[in-house]
Formats: structure tokens, sequence, C-alpha cells
């Protein structure tokens, strides 16, 4: 899920936040929940916010199950509003299908599979938080993991020294924190930490971006701009997603780790940069090479220092300790008194498989204190699929499927291009349910599949296990 060009959080609180000329004594908030993420949307009366597939919806999922522009929020008056847009189905308050309604603070609709919640905050709105990512302090890191202890031990040494650093794991097991953990902890902590997605990166404006450009250079130059390496100048630059640059972007970043200078777009100087580089991705670097998708030089530049970061199914020691520091942010952060989580619903969440791993615990913790109505967390307050699949084997689930698909594509003969797509295939699915340890609604979001696909695959392939 993402927040269009033209209606970024960030967007939509700055021009709350700068315009004091209108203040008022409320602002409304709606809270937008899906299976991997949580998104906040200050409301403005300057303005509607439509949820939806489409391009021009101001907050856009690709979600099967949204309509392109599904539903309408409003805040008018100190009232918010919502408006079903004529949505394959439908917008849902307090389980019925309602055309419209007005809405109060706590309310939860259903827009598809997305769960989206309404409050109303009391006083104006702070000033926006600075641009530079925060350094994390003690009370950020959770370490109780022998795996996570020994990286933090890396962490530590590799910290003073300006070596390049790439930090490899599945999406959501903390990648950046680690990285903001190398930069607080060395000499640099006092200088710029600059982030950026490199798989958010336009292609074409990649190089502008990181290196800048003179005005003129292109057409929209029409001011200089200075890239983020001159930004981070004597600090250090964290690209992650570093997988996701175009082979020319590649060639532009070897060339300034390796001369440590950059030239802006359009200018012919070259300026000396002292830049830390660390790196991160979720791909598989040494494939992507094979493919030509990704340079051998730059992997050897970047990998100086490689830190491979678990998966939370790997240290699921950590998951309560990452409860308790989710939920005393998410009860500060909604201003709730919610102090505790019920054992049974800590034991669920030990159990279930993470394919989101640390970004979607938190996530869960953030939905859970937000829609409890007491001062203890329970199993009631959890998304549907965790509670389900809590209750299977997972272990079991695991080896079953993953075995028996193996096994098929062992099997299998091989002797025309359908069947060995076919083995493909099979191999894919059965990575998938490892990785997920066998939670078959896991496995489909991995694949990028609806939960229904992935039943008629396993079934076509004549996989039976445990649900």
């Amino acid at each position: 899920m993402e927040l269009t060009e033209n209606s970024t959080t960030a967007d939509v609180i700055n021009r709350n936040a700068l315009d004091r000329s209108v203040e008022t004594t409320k602002r409304a908030a709606i809270i937008v929940f899906s299976p991997e993420t949580t998104e906040t949307v200050i409301l403005s009366p300057e303005r509607e916010i439509v949820i939806g597939r489409h391009q021009t919806a101001d907050i856009r999922s690709d979600d099967p199950s949204l309509s392109r522009r599904h539903a309408l929020f409003r805040w008018n008056h100190d009232r918010v509003t919502v408006r079903d847009l004529s949505s394959r189905n439908g917008t849902w308050l307090r389980g019925k299908k309602i055309e419209s309604a007005e809405l109060s603070s706590g309310d939860i609709l259903d827009i598809g599979t997305l769960r989206v919640g309404v409050t109303l905050m009391e006083g104006v709105l702070k000033d926006p938080a600075p641009s530079n990512t925060t350094v994390p302090t003690r009370e950020d890191f959770v370490v109780a993991n022998p795996k996570m202890r020994e990286i933090y031990r890396q962490v530590s040494l590799a910290a003073s020294n300006k070596a390049t650093v790439l930090i490899l794991g599945e999406s959501g097991t903390g990648k950046e924190h680690i990285a903001l953990a190398l930069h607080s902890m060395g000499y640099r902590r006092n200088k710029p930490f600059k982030v950026i997605n490199c798989g958010s990166l336009p292609r074409e404006l990649t190089e502008s971006i990181l290196f800048g450009h003179e005005k003129g250079s292109f057409t929209g130059a029409t001011n200089r701009s200075v890239g983020l390496f001159e930004q981070a100048d004597g600090g250090t630059l964290f690209l992650d997603e570093v997988g996701e640059l175009s082979r020319t972007a590649q060639i532009a970043l070897l060339r300034a780790l390796e001369t440590q200078t950059i030239t802006r777009l359009g200018s012919g100087r070259e300026i000396v940069i002292d830049v830390r580089v660390i790196a991160a991705t979720h791909r598989q670097l040494d494939n992507m090479i094979e493919s030509g998708a990704f340079r051998r030089d730059l992997l050897y530049r970047i990998n100086t220092i490689t830190i491979e970061v678990p998966p939370l199914r790997e240290r699921r020691d950590e998951i309560a300790p990452l409860v308790g520091l989710f939920l005393r942010r998410a009860s500060e952060s909604w201003g709730k008194s919610v102090k505790s989580i019920q054992p049974e619903a800590l034991a669920k969440l030990e159990q279930y498989a993470w394919p989101g791993n640390i970004r979607q615990l938190r996530n869960v913790i953030e939905r859970s204190v937000f829609l409890c109505r007491g001062e203890e967390i329970s199993s009631d307050d959890f998304p549907r699929d965790i509670v389900d699949d809590a209750r299977s084997d997972t272990k079991t689930t695991s080896l079953l499927l993953a075995d028996s698909l193996k096994q098929n594509a062992i099997d299998a003969p091989a002797n025309s291009y359908k069947e060995r797509l076919r083995e493909r295939e099979i191999d894919t699915i059965a990575e998938a349910l490892q990785r997920t340890c066998g939670n078959r609604r896991a496995a489909a979001r991995l694949l990028h599949m609806p939960p229904s696909t992935l039943r008629y695959k396993l079934g076509s392939y004549g996989i039976k296990a445990k649900k």
C-alpha cells in the first residue's frame, strides 16, 4: 500500500502544521491497516481523501478486494464523514453495509480487506519532525537472540571504520535499524544520516537524486539541486534495496565509491565527498549477477563487511520484548492506557510465521492497541489470519507441503518447456511455504497471488496437508 505522490502523510501534516492562521482545537485522522503496513493520514478541511486501487486515489492499494475508487473521507465542521463510491465489495461499518455515514472517534470500517480506523485529536498539530532520521537510543534496541547478539557485536566492531557494509535479510527484519546502529555507534554519529529506498527512485531521476544537478541540466531542472551524497557529507548514506538500482545508476554508484568524488548532472566539476555507504537488500544479488541485473564489481565494492539478519521466525525469543516495546509506543501514540497482553494472545504471536517480520509485528500491535477497549490486548484484537494460523501446527504443515511439492518436482518429467516451467513454479511455491513455516496465507502474500489461487495450485499438484 502506498500514498500517492500528491497526498503523502508528510505533505498533509506539513500543510496543516504550517497553516497557523486556521488553528482549531481538533484534528482528525484515519488509520489504514493492511496486512503489512499501517498508514496514518491527517484529514484536512481543504480536501477529500479517496481510498482505492486507481492511481488517482489519495491512499492507493493494489489489494484486489478494493474498487478503483472505493470510498471517500471528508473532515468538515468537526465531523468525519465517509461515502461509498459505488464500490464492488462495499464499505462496512459495525457489521452493516453503508452508503454514507458520520463517524465517531474509534469507529472501524472494513473496506475490502483493509480496515480503517477514525480518531479525533485535541489540540493543534506540532511542527513536523526534522528530515533527518533520528538516531536510536538504547531503549530502541531489542537484542535477546544469540544470532542478534552476534550481529550487534559485529556492528560495534564495524561502527568506527569507514568500510562499506552490505546488510542482507528479508523485508521487515530491521535492516535500517542496524544501519542506524552502525551510524550512531561510530565517530559520524553527530553528522547527517540519510536514507533512500532505491526501489522508489524514478529511473530517469536516480542520478539526480543521488548526485544532484545543475540548473538547466535537463528539462524541468529549474534550480540547482544538491544530491544525497553531498547532503550526507561527513556522515552516512543508507541505500535501502540497492538491488533495485538500474545498471546505469550502478555504474555511477561504483565510480562514486571508488573515487570518493561525485559530479552533479550538467557540471564538469568533481566534488570530493566523505560519506560512509551502507547498502541493504532482500534480493539474492548472486542470482541477479548471473542474470545480468546486478554488477559483480559493485557487489565486491559494497560487501566489504556483510551482515545477514535472520527472519523473525528464527528469533522467536525476541517477539515478547518487541511486543512490549511496540505496545508502549502505540499506547503513547494513540493516547490510550493499554498496559499488557494476555499470555494466550502472546503465545499466538510466538507461534505465527511472520512473513512480514518485525514490520508486520509492529503493525499488528499498533492495530491491536487501537482496537483494544480495555487495558490488556487479547487475541480478539488480532487480524483473523493470525488467530487462524496460530491454531495449526505450522511446522508439520510446512514439512508436508514442502516435501510433497519437492517430490512432485522430482517425479515430473522434464522433457518439455511447459514441464520445466511447472517444475520452477513448484520450487517457488515450496520455497515460499518453507519461508512461512507452512502458513499458506502468508505464502500467498509472499508470492503476490490470491490465497484462492495458491489453494488451486496445491490441489492441482495433488498436495494434501493439514489446515
